[in-house]
């Protein structure tokens, strides 16, 4: 294993609370299978809400109760700069608070540029805030992690669910 496949393996350790042992890893060679490994540990349940979904709708009415935001102007490529201009960014712990992430990054030079790198940012850095310890899990959201996790370790935005790690994103 890489230095990229042991912080990737690492990193869905760290969100799910559970291990991959040697032998299952060797197993794991798409996002697919990674998730199908997680949901099986997990006892996922089919179905649900997708995570990133739930974060975005999360985000979306804080700042439309806090910065009085439209509701339709909140959208996944809307720049946060556009939502929440440098003169009212004192108003920022207001919306960490409503939305239930505390640490969520305070719009700048170098947070998330789009509610879609937000979304983002929250399920890679801030997972135990949305999911609970003792809340079950469902496959879609097992699944979103996966991938948003595969992400920001190959920096890649599009693949698919059988894409090889080591053949088709790159991963030593």
């Amino acid at each position: 294993m890489g230095l990229d496949s042991v912080e990737l393996v690492m990193s869905w350790e760290n969100a799910f609370g559970v291990t991959m042992t040697p032998a299952e890893s060797q197993f794991v060679s798409t996002p697919r299978e990674a998730t199908t490994l997680f949901a099986m540990k997990l006892s996922a349940r089919a179905g649900g809400p997708n995570l990133s979904q739930r974060v975005f709708h999360r985000l979306r009415r804080a700042l439309v109760e806090i910065m009085g935001v439209k509701r339709e102007r909140v959208r996944r490529r809307t720049r946060i700069r556009d939502l929440v201009p440098p003169a009212e960014r004192g108003r920022w712990a207001a919306v960490q608070a409503a939305c239930g992430i505390p640490r969520l990054p305070a719009p700048g030079w170098f947070s998330p540029k789009t509610m879609e790198g937000l979304v983002r940012w929250a399920i890679v850095h801030a997972i135990r805030d949305l999911k609970p310890t003792g809340e079950a899990w469902t496959r879609a959201e097992v699944r979103c992690v996966v991938r948003t996790l595969t992400m920001d370790v190959t920096g890649l935005d599009e693949f698919g669910d059988d894409a090889e790690f080591i053949r088709d994103l790159g991963i030593d």
